[in-house]
């Protein structure tokens, strides 16, 4: 049974009430065919695993590699089987005997956003989570924002940080949240154990604030 990390409690001890996320454990499939990923756009979150299997016509042998070598199934074979504990990103992937790294022939993507699944209703400042204690497509992260004051330009919020959540407003960091003004958040990762390991692209967007 997978495991939220739970919001830090001293930042978030004037919040009556969170919400739930969705339960621990979930995972979605991904159908590994001759010749392509099904679906080829997978847009997830960072609590659900991704499992590719093959599809039951295909007898060609494949496997599954991220172009920045964030996660890999491993060698060529007929009968793929291979799960990923993601964390926020996008992450583009491939199958070596029949696509590209970049993105041409047997190619697929994951989009995955952080989540607002703890933030606190009602208030200024906002709980976001990237990863997981156990995701496996990174253990470092970027995490950026745009707000009203940044002239519709991303800042960095968290750099290189191990960390896998941040409550946005609290103390002011990064930015002081006002009322009725909207918020967005990306994050990228990588894996500080293989600096040959590119990051992944910048996540899709969390937005926070009235109109999430």
């Amino acid at each position: 049974m997978r495991r939220r990390i739970p919001f830090a409690i001293a930042a978030l001890t004037a919040c009556a009430a969170l919400a739930a996320p969705a339960s621990a454990g979930d995972t979605d499939t991904v159908l590994v065919g001759d010749d392509f990923y099904n679906p080829k756009q997978y847009s997830g979150s960072v609590f659900t695993n991704v499992h590719w299997l093959p599809d039951p016509e295909a007898g060609d042998e494949h496997n599954v590699v991220a172009s920045g070598k964030l996660f890999d199934s491993g060698p060529l074979v007929a009968d793929t089987d291979y799960t990923i504990s993601p964390s926020a990103g996008t992450f583009a992937y491939f199958c070596e005997s029949h696509g590209t790294r970049s993105g041409n022939g047997m190619a697929g993507t994951l989009k995955i956003p952080p989540s607002d699944a703890a933030t606190k209703r009602g208030e200024d400042i906002f709980g976001v989570q990237w990863a997981e204690e156990d995701s496996t497509t990174g253990d470092r992260y970027d995490v950026r924002y745009r707000a009203p004051s940044t002239d519709g330009k991303y800042k960095t919020w968290l750099k290189n940080t191990t960390e896998v959540e941040g409550v946005f407003g609290q103390d002011n960091d990064p930015v002081n949240v006002k009322p009725g003004k909207t918020y967005k958040v990306q994050v990228r990762s990588e894996d500080s154990s293989d600096p040959t390991k590119r990051k992944s692209g910048w996540s899709p967007a969390l937005k926070l604030g009235p109109t999430r």
